[in-house]
């Protein structure tokens, strides 16, 4: 489970988060900050999310049907539990630049005390567009790409706060600086829709929140690469009712995701990752980096598309 799904003070990563992104992030214009557990997370770090091998080729020109497993072994620094972050993902490749899938995302137990058996923890999943190269330069090193993502209520634990749907769009520039490197940057604001305020003693997700991700991608050596994102998210909260957690309240989370990939060929990457926590007081008081690194996810991942 990601970080946002582990703290008091989740968002959505993003992978989300991610992991680096499902499938070729820079091939496919989309951001690389959602682990499969934040791919689905509307409450919660994308943001995700967002977030799987960046080594992993976009499919063929001539391929219609799109299909991805990815599957992360993860342990918390502090190593006191284990758990798996699986996504798979399915749809229909209209052209090389453009792409509709449907992610699905769930989380179950290695080694938690406090779950037994299999713990299967479902997260929000979502359509998602990727329009690739909308803009591009004449020497084809600046880019210009569009990822819109539309949440179903599928955590039974967002159904519980009334949660409707989310809109997510990532507008993403990147630019080829080199063959070893590449430099993205993307915008991601979200549209929360819940049908009422708060669940409890919760205030739920207001109207509107924005992320913000820097990401370079480093080719290393032939089938090795190292992707850096650094996310930046702020999510506000409704007016609830006194008392409430996070009530009528505005909270900001930054954190990176680095991941080490092979490809091992066009369709299967293999790879080391790692998410920090907050490295940042919510109210951006001050820098919480020891806090942050400490309660890091450490992950292995196997990534498989077709």
């Amino acid at each position: 489970m990601s970080l946002q799904k582990r703290s008091a003070n989740s968002f959505v990563l993003g992978l989300a988060a991610l992991t680096t992104s499902l499938t070729a992030p820079l091939a496919w214009g989309e951001t690389s900050t959602d682990t499969p557990s934040a791919l689905g997370a509307t409450s919660g770090p994308a943001a995700a999310a967002p977030a799987v091998a960046a080594t992993v080729a976009a499919p063929a020109s001539g391929s219609s049907i799109y299909g991805m497993v990815d599957i992360r072994p993860s342990v918390g620094m502090t190593g006191n539990d284990a758990w798996m972050e699986n996504a798979i993902e399915a749809g229909y490749s209209f052209s090389p630049n453009v792409r509709l899938t449907y992610l699905t995302a769930f989380d179950t137990n290695i080694a938690d005390k406090n779950k037994q058996g299999l713990g299967l923890k479902m997260w929000d999943g979502f359509f998602r567009m990727r329009v690739k190269n909308i803009l591009q330069s004449d020497d084809k090193t600046l880019s210009f790409s569009y990822q819109g993502r539309l949440y179903t209520p599928t955590d039974p634990d967002e159904q519980a706060k009334g949660h409707v749907t989310t809109l997510r769009s990532y507008f993403t520039v990147t630019k080829k600086v080199s063959s070893a490197l590449t430099l993205s940057f993307s915008e991601d604001p979200i549209l929360h829709a819940y049908s009422k305020a708060g669940n409890g003693n919760n205030a739920n997700k207001a109207l509107f929140e924005n992320q913000m991700i820097l990401d370079a991608n480093i080719q290393i050596a032939g089938p090795v690469s190292l992707y850096i994102p650094v996310v930046f998210h702020v999510a506000t909260y409704q007016n609830y009712q006194a008392g409430a957690a996070k009530n009528n309240s505005t909270s900001s989370l930054v954190y990176i995701y680095p991941e080490l990939g092979v490809a091992i060929n066009d369709n299967i990457s293999v790879g080391l990752s790692y998410y920090s926590g907050n490295l940042v007081k919510a109210d951006l008081s001050a820098t919480a980096l020891g806090n942050g690194l400490e309660n890091g996810v450490t992950q292995a991942f196997i990534t498989a598309n077709l």
